[in-house]
């Protein structure tokens, strides 16, 4: 779908429809484009994702004993855990602690040996796949360069569980849902490339984008901030913060980076060989010796501008 720029076009590979122009009337009943697609538009305002009302519920993920093993290698192992909608969960935890494994129980992209995961308080085991689909996001930052794809039809492609049986066109909703996350993450200029066009900071961004246009109620970051620069880190993690609030979803990120953990998250869960060996408040969880038995190294706390308390690694110390 080519609505970026001029033109749209529905569909994918060989079934795209014709090119339809997408144009709006005014007051006076003249047509026009809307502001993204008017020549000359620069600095649109920024969309945000919608407020939710007071009416609709938080999202909520309960994971109870949950245990899980590739053949013999126990990735999961008993884990309970609680993630409320409108809080940022992070997992943290060194190489091979169980984090990704964790998400994947909670996106139901492989079940628990053992133990019960819930959705909304209602076991996961219940949901079809299309509803599974349309309630929670994963996004995996480990995305196949090589599949052949302009970067507006993969983020139109986290719209499909939407879309009703012999639907060709995009809905409404499905078109607002898009340009809303186009605007937030700044990808406007990327939308006519492949995706092995761009660099994997690039990438990131719109990996994050195809996540974030489902407007899931349960939303999983597998490291969102790998690949990006300084300042895109905080980018990336304000959007995420924004829409977890105004949406209330239950929102957990899998993160290496303490100091954005320390900064970004509501609670930490500390993850050593598939265990949660920490669960709490950043600063209760990073004050305390169990990261360094953790990971290996000290962790220092620091208070940055006399509020937030962010943790810093330090290097081993010589010998071992």
């Amino acid at each position: 779908m080519k609505r970026w720029g001029r033109w749209v076009s529905f569909g994918c590979g060989g079934g795209r429809m014709p090119a339809v122009r997408i144009t709006q009337r005014s007051s006076a009943g003249a047509r026009e484009e809307p502001p993204l697609l008017r020549e000359g538009a620069s600095d649109p305002p920024r969309t945000r994702a919608r407020p939710v009302t007071e009416g609709e519920r938080r999202a909520s993920v309960k994971l109870e004993a949950a245990r899980y093993s590739y053949d013999t290698v126990r990735a999961v192992d008993g884990v309970t855990l609680e993630i409320e909608g409108g809080r940022i969960v992070c997992l943290v935890g060194p190489n091979g602690s169980g984090k990704t494994t964790l998400l994947k129980l909670i996106a139901s992209l492989i079940r628990p040996s053992s133990g019960l995961v819930y959705i909304d308080g209602k076991d996961a085991r219940l949901y079809s796949p299309s509803e599974i689909a349309r309630t929670v996001s994963f996004s995996d930052p480990h995305l196949p360069r090589t599949l052949p794809m302009r970067v507006v039809d993969f983020i139109l492609t986290s719209r499909y569980p939407f879309q009703r049986t012999l639907q060709y066109f995009e809905s409404e909703d499905d078109l607002r849902a898009v340009d809303s996350v186009i605007e937030e993450l700044g990808i406007a200029h990327l939308l006519e490339r492949r995706l092995d066009q761009l660099s994997s900071g690039e990438l990131q961004r719109v990996v994050i984008a195809a996540a974030l246009a489902k407007r899931p109620r349960v939303l999983l970051l597998d490291e969102p901030s790998a690949f990006l620069d300084v300042r895109s880190r905080f980018e990336i993690m304000d959007v995420v913060r924004r829409y977890t609030r105004e949406r209330r979803a239950a929102t957990v990120v899998a993160l290496h980076d303490l100091y954005m953990a320390s900064l970004y998250c509501d609670s930490i869960a500390l993850l050593s060989r598939g265990r949660i060996a920490a669960l709490g408040a950043p600063a209760e969880v990073f004050s305390s010796r169990v990261v360094e038995e953790v990971y290996g190294v000290g962790v220092k706390t620091v208070r940055v501008d006399g509020t937030s308390l962010v943790a810093i690694p330090l290097p081993p110390r010589s010998g071992n």
